[in-house]
């Protein structure tokens, strides 16, 4: 009965023991700038083996039972280049294991990872054509299905070998940089959870595409039949293999989000209104005066603009 928490900004590995009651930390060897965001945005559990799978982190780090890490750095090695020049994550959250292999799509072209868990042996097979890039990646029965991280890619079906079927993407969703957060898939459907379009898409297993509403900050499906879906606005669903579903919503006061966004969102442009930060947060903020280095600059809005708005 133990929780492990993965680190996406943090300098550690954390472990609560609901039986003892206790908090462990792992120290990971940091190979990235202080603030790093997205170090890591998935893991799974392999023989005793937790793998966490590096996101802008250059690695894939194995712990065992021991709380022993090793690092496999090999397969980022080809990405590296791209990665300084795209600033894009390797891999989002996706993944899929397949008897002990664990397909990884690359977010940053148009290849995918093929690692063996038992011997750490690993190849990249190019998939569709050189401007696709994905974020993320499932399989559905012997078919792999693949999102287009971007406007630019294509929905990518697969059979694991040499044959690939691209499909466009409506146009309505070429109008957003980034689409989809990923693909899921059970045994009806696939799932392409919008990211930045208020809309997702489903196919069923006829090849039926049907586009819903629905704009997703996270989505997670567990075998078999169970999902956790949370939406843009905060709002949260759980629901069983039953239909049963649990709605919650993760709250927190407006002045500690205020002060969260001051001290952990240095270096990124506040630019427009959303469902997290709404315009009276941002000119709530404008009044602090360590917040104008970052959120406001003369590239963005001018020397002139500040004055007036802190005003």
């Amino acid at each position: 009965d133990k929780l492990i928490f993965l680190p996406t900004r943090a300098k550690n590995i954390w472990i609560s023991d609901k039986d003892l009651q206790n908090w462990e930390k792992i120290q990971y060897k940091n190979k990235l700038e202080e603030n790093a965001q997205n170090i890591a945005l998935q893991g799974l559990l392999y023989k005793n083996k937790l793998y966490i799978i590096g996101a802008n982190y250059p690695a894939i780090m194995c712990m065992d039972s021991d709380k022993k890490i090793t690092y496999i750095h090999k397969p980022y090695k080809r990405l590296t280049e791209i990665h300084n020049k795209v600033k894009d994550v390797y891999f989002r959250k996706d993944y899929v294991l397949k008897d002990s292999v664990l397909y990884l799509a690359s977010c940053l072209d148009n290849y995918v990872l093929k690692l063996s868990l038992d011997d750490h042996n690993y190849e990249w097979e190019k998939v569709g054509n050189r401007g696709n890039r994905y974020s993320g990646i499932a399989l559905s029965g012997k078919k792999f299905w693949l999102s287009p991280r971007d406007n630019m890619s294509k929905i990518v079906k697969w059979d694991g070998q040499n044959e690939v079927e691209e499909i466009d993407l409506p146009a309505k969703f070429k109008k957003c940089k980034y689409p989809f957060l990923g693909v899921l898939c059970d045994e009806k459907k696939i799932f392409f959870p919008g990211k930045e379009q208020g809309e997702s898409i489903i196919y069923s297993s006829c090849g039926e595409m049907t586009v819903i509403k629905g704009q997703y900050q996270f989505c997670k499906w567990f075998d078999p039949g169970e999902r956790c879906e949370q939406f843009v606005d905060g709002s949260m669903k759980y629901i069983r293999r039953n239909g049963e579903t649990w709605d919650v919503s993760i709250e927190i006061s407006r002045d500690g989000w205020r002060d969260f966004i001051r001290k952990n969102l240095s270096g990124y442009q506040l630019t427009k209104e959303s469902a997290l930060i709404r315009l009276e947060d941002m000119l709530k903020m404008f009044s602090k005066t360590e917040i104008e280095t970052y959120t406001v600059n003369k590239d963005f809005c001018g020397d002139i603009a500040w004055p007036l708005v802190k005003a």
